[in-house]
């Protein structure tokens, strides 16, 4: 089901686009249900408004996937198995994300581990084409996290 996050024969857009869907399906529907489970926790507070939405849409992801390099060079000293790298990798930016929100780390952590997935798949390939497509994946995530 989940065999072209492995793919990279595949177009990249057609990449892209089932990346976002698997992030979209997989989140929103736990954002969802953790303000209903927790009302009274504290949410991230999203920038709608140009210019602070182009930090959010653009700048943000930019800055993490090039971070994500330094993580992976650290979890590499650890593993080399993919599938434990990225989980790893995933929890890293969970627990990041959480010191804001709490909550929103538990609401991230499959969206990164579908974006480090993509970034190791794509390393293969090219590590510009990984930073590439990872940062895209994110990047419109954030546009649709911010439009809801």
């Amino acid at each position: 089901m989940f065999k072209f996050l492995f793919d990279v024969e595949q177009g990249k857009v057609l990449y892209i686009f089932k990346s976002l869907l698997l992030v979209l399906v997989c989140a929103y529907p736990i954002s969802f249900l953790m303000r209903m489970l927790f009302p009274n926790v504290i949410i991230p507070d999203i920038p709608t408004e140009f210019p602070l939405n182009l930090v959010t849409v653009i700048v943000g992801p930019l800055i993490e996937t090039l971070l994500m390099l330094v993580i992976f060079k650290v979890i590499s000293y650890f593993t080399n198995n993919l599938i434990y790298s990225c989980l790893i990798s995933a929890l890293t930016w969970a627990i990041l994300h959480s010191l804001s929100a709490p909550i929103h780390g538990v609401v991230i952590f499959l969206s990164f581990f579908v974006f480090s997935i993509a970034f190791k798949v794509w390393e293969k390939v090219s590590r510009d084409l990984a930073f590439v497509i990872t940062a895209t994946i994110h990047m419109l995530n954030n546009l649709v996290a911010i439009n809801l």
